[in-house]
């Protein structure tokens, strides 16, 4: 689903934005939506006619081992009588793709670290050892930009309008129409990444605050209404009243990652697309630079508040017994009751299995009412398909992912994301089921930045950002207006990169 960027804002702070946000996306009429493609059903594709002939079928996947960010393999998994509903899923699956293309399914999971040298020893060597390959979104990109990958529009079988691929992440990460990979059903990482909101509800019902919950069912969970919960909250509860310390309770831990999720709710890119399906900043353009320098203002400003906001990123800040910034944000919201609200991706609740009190997930806040909710999905946490230059039976494994994306959906043998909701709520995560309710709205739309997946490939609107965040520095169109022509310059390399290899590559297939 595309995001609907209507974001009139109801901080005082933010009016000045309304007469942008309302025109957003609406230049060609009103309530028109630029959606490059049309999201259509779950209902399969014809037969497919291929056959593996009992082969090796390999994939090329990331360790689910070496750290909390990626904690299920996506392929590959053995048969388990151990409870972990997402590993017999995917056993599942993987049953179900061998049987359909008569193929023994082989995963070849290696550190994250050594994925992308992999993966380039592979195609520079001819090798063709992997059939698909699941890199991280970032990876992936700098690997298509290299010419690594086949243009993924071009692959037969493939259906990206399908509901079981995300096409919101594939429009938004395509340039001048081309794209090299996908994220779909099937990329479990794709929701252990994505960004959400993490509350104490002792908390909320010692200072008989709102209910968050009817707040995000009734459309009113705002970025006003969570910032309104900080305040009530504040309180020096170590008994040195010479001055508010991390041993403190306070509305929010934050840091300076917390403008990705923040800044994303609104539905804005720092990254947008042209027509043509060329990205240009956002930052300077004429149609969104005031609102996106507003947003990061304000979330700036709200992060590094000490009315409510402890800023882990402040040097200022002395806590020696606990030495580092997601130390020291996990141990208030865990221990002692000293932080309302945390933000992290999913995969945090790896920090809060110890928590004694109960702990509620909600979806990152809206800035409008009447938006849908919006999250961010970690570009360097969440994989997706994609096949090499050297892949040796290309209709197979189109096939295979095709295939491996629509049964990861619509099986009857367990839905993976639903399994993955109930392993994340009912078994490893958060006691209750209000917290299982709101993941359908966490995930409402899932959505990626070709800023934060250009990242690894030399684009530093990020780091500078964080820089910004971490030093109170609000001056947004001054680092814009400075910063721009180098951002504009790696961003064409890249755009040029990325277009010359796909009509490259396609022109060669035509001939």
């Amino acid at each position: 689903m595309k995001v609907i960027r209507i974001l009139s804002l109801v901080l005082a702070i933010l009016m000045v934005m309304s007469c942008f946000i309302s025109c957003k996306k609406n230049e060609e009429g009103e309530g028109e939506e630029t959606t490059v493609t049309t999201v259509g059903s779950d209902e399969p594709n014809p037969m497919y006619d291929e056959d593996g002939g009992g082969r090796d079928f390999v994939f090329l996947t990331r360790d689910h081992t070496e750290e909390f960010t990626y904690s299920y393999l996506e392929v590959g998994a053995e048969a388990t009588d151990t409870g972990d509903r997402v590993s017999s899923a995917v056993y599942n699956r993987d049953n179900h793709l061998e049987s359909t293309f008569n193929i023994n399914i082989i995963a070849e999971p290696i550190k994250q670290k050594n994925y992308a040298s992999t993966l380039e020893k592979d195609v520079l060597g001819g090798v063709g050892g992997y059939d698909v390959v699941m890199p991280m979104m970032s990876t992936a990109f700098s690997a298509a930009t290299k010419g690594y990958l086949l243009e993924f529009g071009s692959l037969p079988y493939i259906d990206i309008e399908k509901d079981y691929w995300n096409s919101e992440i594939y429009n938004s990460t395509s340039i001048s129409g081309y794209n090299f990979f996908a994220v779909g059903e099937a990329n479990i990482s794709s929701y252990n990444s994505v960004g959400a909101l993490y509350f104490n509800k002792k908390l909320v019902e010692d200072k008989h605050l709102s209910d968050p919950y009817e707040l995000v069912r009734n459309n009113q969970w705002t970025f006003t209404a969570m910032k309104e919960m900080t305040v009530e909250v504040v309180e020096d509860i170590d008994g040195d009243t010479s001055d508010m310390t991390y041993k403190d309770r306070w509305g929010f831990c934050s840091s300076a990652y917390m403008w990705m999720p923040l800044f994303y709710s609104s539905g804005y890119m720092m990254i947008e697309k042209d027509e043509s399906d060329m990205p240009y900043l956002s930052g300077i353009s004429p149609e969104n630079s005031e609102v996106v320098n507003t947003l990061l203002t304000t979330i700036a400003t709200f992060l590094n508040d000490n009315n409510y906001c402890l800023s882990t990123h402040d040097p200022k800040n002395e806590f020696a017994e606990i030495p580092s910034g997601m130390g020291l944000r996990t141990d208030m919201f865990v221990n002692g009751d000293r932080a309302l609200f945390w933000m992290e991706g999913i995969y945090g609740q790896y920090y809060l299995r110890t928590m004694v009190s109960e702990y509620g997930i909600l979806p990152i806040p809206k800035w409008n009412a009447e938006a849908p909710y919006a999250a961010i999905a970690h570009q360097d946490h969440t994989s997706a398909m994609a096949l090499t230059t050297c892949t040796q039976d290309v209709g197979l494994s189109a096939a295979v992912i095709e295939e491996m994306a629509l049964f990861s959906t619509g099986n009857e043998e367990g839905k993976l994301k639903e399994e993955f909701y109930e392993q994340t709520i009912r078994v490893r995560g958060s006691r209750d089921d209000a917290s299982y309710e709101m993941l359908d709205y966490l995930y409402e739309t899932v959505v990626m930045d070709l800023a934060l997946v250009m990242k690894a490939s030399g684009l530093g609107i990020d780091g500078t950002i964080r820089t910004m965040v971490q030093n109170n520095n609000t001056n947004f169109t001054g680092m814009f207006s400075t910063s721009s022509q180098g951002f504009e310059l790696v961003l064409g390399e890249l755009n040029n990169k990325y277009i010359d290899v796909a009509t490259t590559q396609l022109a060669g297939s035509a001939e």
